[in-house]
């Protein structure tokens, strides 16, 4: 019955059917891999770059990096930031590193941050509150140029929002929402590795960006010419003015008013401008592009710390006591000298300068030390980290105790010399330091006894708090207020005239009106008219507060 319904089919029917189908099937697996291979590498090309590092290493099961082949092309994205970053290069050159712009290197860095955290958006790096609060936090320390003239105080700034911005970018690239444990190692991997890992990527996103677009094949062809029409318009131009003495006029008027100076110094910028730009332009690509780096594993980090840890603890404890039972006799020793400072009476034979200066240099000799013998036993020590034992603990705390005291010390030496003499930019700066690294040291102990405290977090934030108080008191403005307040009467033409020219900041109060009893005849209207002169001649200068301020009394007087 089903024979009937069903028309047979003879041999060679059936050969043929088989044969297209298994045709069909090779076909279709042959193809298969091609079109796996296509969607591999049009990730590798276009969709890698814009995916969260934490979901490009989720794809595989490694802690390490992923490494995908690198595309050969740039994104349009790409080849704008190549540009904008071409673009910030020349202009920190110009206003940071020649001239120093106040208010227009303020807004130099906030457009840099705001460009780079756009970017890092724009291909889908996600912000987290850590990542928000750092960008706040970097935009305020952008105000520090336009407060202050003091160089030094900016110059700590710079490098300071150098390795902020950079650090922020590495964060947002590796999808971290924490400051690492291995901050040290993460700084150098942000700072200086990535800034040169894709150094010529700038220069090559730029060329691709002329041969793709239409506009680019123009510019590049007038540049071509330009610069071809360059020796040829030389030699006419040399040859007519031999010819003629009105067109010999007439060129040394334009080349008068070009000033071969400014174009010498124009071209300087820009030779190296480019090395910034390309530097920043590395920094951004790298921390977007998971395949043009190898991430920093914590895991990994402890691995290696591990390895370095092969000294026994009794042999660490043996050559330690010496020193901790040396401390002990020489403050027994010292008694009456270190704490004369606490009771605010000099030993006989000294003077207040010397007295704080021998204190000071004990105290950096100690601290040196101290740190690299608490560094060396917590990290050699065979049972060291979460093993550490209880004697190894209280080797630290005692170290660290020592140095505390003498920090303590030293400040008291250097408050004695300060009301004796008044203020100065380095009894300033030591000051702060001193009171910076005790607080270091506080942390420590308590890291013994608290082995889960994030020790890194708290030291980079007790650090910006300090700095924040460094850069935004205006030191300069302090040492001046100061001594204005309290060492008036000892004062004389030469302190004036060593406190106007410290700084801006210092000047700025000193040729306050309330102070004018001070200068001699005409000489404060005198200095007036300097700093405007100057003003005038490098209108850079005149960009910040203490500058307006200036300004400000000059025309009052006026």
């Amino acid at each position: 019955m089903t024979s009937e319904l069903i028309p047979e089919k003879n041999n060679g029917e059936i050969e043929s059917s088989d044969n297209e189908l298994m045709d069909k099937e090779e076909k279709d697996i042959s193809e298969k891999p091609q079109e796996d291979t296509e969607k591999i590498e049009n990730i590798a090309e276009n969709e890698v770059s814009d995916l969260p590092v934490a979901n490009v290493v989720g794809m595989v099961n490694t802690p390490t990096a992923v490494y995908v082949e690198a595309s050969k092309d740039f994104s349009k994205k790409e080849i704008i930031m190549s540009l904008v970053t071409f673009v910030l290069g020349f202009l920190f050159m110009h206003l940071l590193i020649k001239h120093t712009a106040g208010y227009f290197t303020t807004v130099l860095f906030i457009v840099t941050l705001i460009a780079g955290s756009c970017y890092m958006k724009k291909k889908r790096h996600k912000f987290s509150s850590l990542h928000i609060a750092i960008f706040f936090v970097l935009i305020l320390f952008s105000g520090v140029y336009s407060i202050t003239s003091n160089h030094f105080v900016k110059g700590l700034n710079t490098a300071f929002l150098v390795v902020g911005i950079t650090y922020l970018f590495y964060l947002l690239g590796d999808g971290q929402n924490k400051i690492g444990r291995f901050l040290p190692f993460e700084i150098i991997k942000s700072t200086i590795e990535y800034p040169f890992i894709n150094f010529s990527k700038q220069m090559r996103a730029i060329g691709s960006a002329t041969k793709k677009t239409r506009s680019g094949a123009i510019i590049r062809t007038v540049v071509i010419g330009l610069l071809l029409a360059v020796p040829i318009t030389c030699v006419v131009g040399a040859l007519l003015m031999s010819a003629d003495s009105g067109v010999e006029k007439f060129m040394v008027n334009i080349i008068n008013s070009l000033s071969l100076e400014n174009i010498f110094i124009l071209g300087f910028e820009l030779l190296f401008s480019i090395p910034i730009g390309c530097c920043m332009f590395s920094t951004i690509y790298t921390n977007t592009h998971v395949e043009e780096r190898r991430k920093l594993v914590e895991q990994e980090c402890e691995v290696q710390l591990d390895k370095c840890r092969k000294i026994q603890n009794a042999i660490l404890y043996i050559t330690i006591t010496p020193i901790c039972l040396l401390y002990v006799v020489f403050f027994i020793s010292q008694i009456s000298y270190f704490t004369s400072a606490f009771l605010g009476n000099l030993p006989d034979h000294y003077s207040y300068s010397a007295y704080a200066r021998k204190g000071f240099f004990e105290l950096l000799a100690i601290e040196i030390i101290n740190i690299m013998v608490i560094a060396f036993i917590n990290i050699f020590a065979k049972k060291s980290g979460k093993k550490k034992p209880i004697t190894l603990k209280i080797y630290s705390v005692v170290i660290s105790f020592f140095t505390m005291v003498i920090i303590a010390t030293a400040i008291s030496k250097m408050v004695m010399y300060i009301n004796a003499y008044g203020l100065t930019q380095l009894r300033v700066y030591t000051t702060w330091f001193m009171i910076l690294t005790a607080i270091i040291f506080v942390l420590i102990v308590i890291k013994q006894f608290k082995f889960n405290l994030k020790f890194t977090k708290w030291v980079t934030g007790v650090f910006a708090v300090m700095f924040l108080v460094l850069c935004f008191s205006r030191p300069d403005a302090i040492i001046s207020r100061y001594n204005l307040t309290y060492h008036s009467s000892d004062m004389d033409r030469n302190d004036i005239y060593e406190m106007i020219n410290m700084s801006d900041d210092s000047a700025a109060v000193v040729l306050e009106p309330q102070y004018a009893y001070l200068f001699e005849g005409d000489s404060r209207a005198f200095y007036l008219k300097e700093f405007m002169s100057e003003y005038k001649k490098d209108p850079y200068k005149s960009f910040n507060i203490s500058a307006y301020k200036i300004s400000r009394e000059f025309y009052r007087m006026e």
